[in-house]
């Protein structure tokens, strides 16, 4: 089961985007007419259920895995309350830089850290 970790490296170009957009230095705020922030909370559930799911087969840190990756997905629900509520623009404004936090640290785990 190493859905987490390649779902970790194909989302990596992802979070690098969110980066240069959230800096100003590109202005890709779509892909294929989807917004960027939305792929990225899809790839956050992605990465997390295949790390809880690969926790289970290993039978291995069942409860940690539960619990890191509830705290890594509160960015995606966050993103996803925001088309119900209306949420204070700070909160608004600094998702990006969260996912894109949360999407390269993955990435970037399932790259050097592999298994």
């Amino acid at each position: 089961m190493y859905l987490g970790h390649i779902a970790g490296i194909a989302f990596l170009p992802i979070s690098i985007m969110l980066y240069l957009d959230s800096f100003g230095v590109t202005k890709i705020s779509n892909i294929f007419g989807l917004s960027l922030l939305l792929i990225a909370s899809i790839g956050l559930i992605i990465i997390q259920i295949g790390d809880i799911i690969h926790s289970h087969f290993s039978d291995e840190h069942i409860v940690l895995t539960w619990i890191v990756g509830f705290v890594l997905m509160i960015p995606t629900l966050v993103y996803f309350l925001s088309f119900l509520i209306k949420l204070p623009t700070g909160i608004i404004s600094s998702l990006p830089l969260i996912m894109a936090s949360f999407l390269f640290v993955e990435g970037a785990s399932s790259v050097f850290i592999g298994s």
